[in-house]
């Protein structure tokens, strides 16, 4: 009695979830049918839909926009100087020690350092009352 009991409700169940599928189906059958009158009515719906896609076609939009990088590339990349010439780096004695000792290779030996400290003097005052190195 039990076992056909809990049949008859698997039974019910089955039932009941295929109604709703296929009730379902029938109203995603009458969306699409909706919409499918709602894009005939449309003036422009041929047009789109015999539209080849070409994807190396830049659109409008991308085509008025103000707001876009003209390259991802760095300002010193594209040629752009925004930083010291040459000219001006190389005028600086300072940079000029340090460029000589780097392509020497002996920019971090101690010797290094004891020519730093005698060509470029810092006084106390400048490094905020902190003896200078």
């Amino acid at each position: 009695e039990r076992s056909t009991f809990r049949e008859d409700q698997r039974e019910q169940k089955m039932i009941a979830k295929q109604e709703q599928e296929s009730k379902m189906m029938r109203e995603r059958e009458l969306q699409l049918e909706r919409l499918s009158t709602l894009a005939l009515s449309c003036p422009y719906q041929k047009t789109i839909t015999d539209l080849q896609p070409d994807i190396h076609k830049s659109t409008n939009a991308r085509q008025n926009d103000f707001f876009r990088r003209q390259s991802d590339l760095a300002d010193f990349q594209r040629g752009r100087q925004t930083s010291f010439t040459d000219e001006k780096l190389f005028s600086d004695t300072k940079f000029r020690l340090a460029n000589s000792l780097h392509e020497a290779g002996i920019n971090k030996t101690i010797a290094a350092r004891d020519v730093i400290r005698n060509v470029i003097p810092r006084t106390e005052e400048r490094t905020t009352g902190i003896k200078p190195y």
